[in-house]
C-alpha cells in the first residue's frame, strides 16, 4: 500500500500542469503584439461589400472596459482606406461606422510537465521539467453597425472572429527556449527578419 501511495504522488508531481495565468491589465509588448495582430485578422474578414462606396464613414468604437480599443479602431481605419473607403473624423455629414467588439485581448498560459521546486527563501520558482511552455493568445471578435446622419440603424454586418498565438517552450530543462507563432511580422529579437523566413544573404 505505502508502494502505490508512492508511485501515484510522484504520477501526480510529474503529470502536466496547466493553468491560465492571471490577468494584468498593463500588458506587455509581446501582449500587445499578439492582441493587434488578432484585430487585425478579424478585421480584414468583415464583409466590406455591404458597405456603399459612395458614402463617406465616420467610426466609432464600442467595446467592453479594458480591451485594445485604440487598436480597433486603427485596424478598422486602414482596412477601409486601403479597400477604397473615405473615412472622415470628426463629421455630422458622413455615415457612421460602429464596430461592435465582443472581446480583443489576450490571455496567457502555462503548461509543466516535470518536478516544480520550491526553494526557502528564493523569490522565484524553479523546476526541473521535461516540457515547459507559455502561450499567450490574442483573441478578438467584431462586428459593424451602420447608422445614418439622422441617427437610424441601416444595416448590420456580421461579426468576424480570429485568434493569433506566440508560445515560448524548452525541453528537459536546457534546450530551448523555442519560439513558435503565426503573428504576421513577428521578429525575434536581435534578428533582421521575420520569424519563420530565411535569413537574408550577407556579402562576402
Amino acid at each position: 500500500m505505502p508502494i502505490r501511495l508512492a508511485c501515484a504522488a510522484t504520477l501526480l508531481a510529474v503529470g502536466g500542469c496547466f493553468a491560465p495565468l492571471k490577468d494584468v491589465r498593463a500588458r506587455s509588448a509581446l501582449e500587445q503584439q499578439v492582441t493587434s495582430s488578432a484585430i487585425t485578422a478579424a478585421v480584414a474578414k468583415l464583409d466590406l461589400e455591404q458597405l456603399e462606396r459612395s458614402l463617406q464613414y465616420s467610426l466609432a468604437v464600442r467595446a467592453p472596459e479594458h480591451s485594445d480599443r485604440e487598436s480597433v479602431r486603427g485596424a478598422l481605419e486602414s482596412h477601409l482606406l486601403d479597400s477604397g473607403f473615405e473615412v472622415r473624423r470628426n463629421s455630422d455629414s458622413t455615415v457612421l461606422l460602429e464596430a461592435t467588439v465582443d472581446y480583443a485581448g489576450s490571455d496567457a498560459e502555462s503548461f509543466l510537465l516535470g518536478l516544480p521546486l520550491v526553494v526557502p527563501g528564493l523569490t522565484w520558482s524553479i523546476d526541473i521539467s521535461i516540457y515547459k511552455s507559455t502561450t499567450i493568445t490574442g483573441r478578438a471578435q467584431l462586428g459593424l453597425s451602420v447608422w445614418d446622419s439622422e441617427g437610424r440603424l441601416v444595416r448590420r454586418i456580421p461579426s468576424a472572429q480570429a485568434t493569433r498565438f506566440f508560445q515560448n517552450y524548452t525541453w528537459f530543462s536546457a534546450f530551448g527556449a523555442f519560439i513558435d507563432t503565426d503573428v504576421e511580422g513577428f521578429r525575434v529579437p536581435g534578428q533582421n527578419h521575420d520569424f519563420g523566413e530565411e535569413p537574408p544573404e550577407t556579402g562576402q
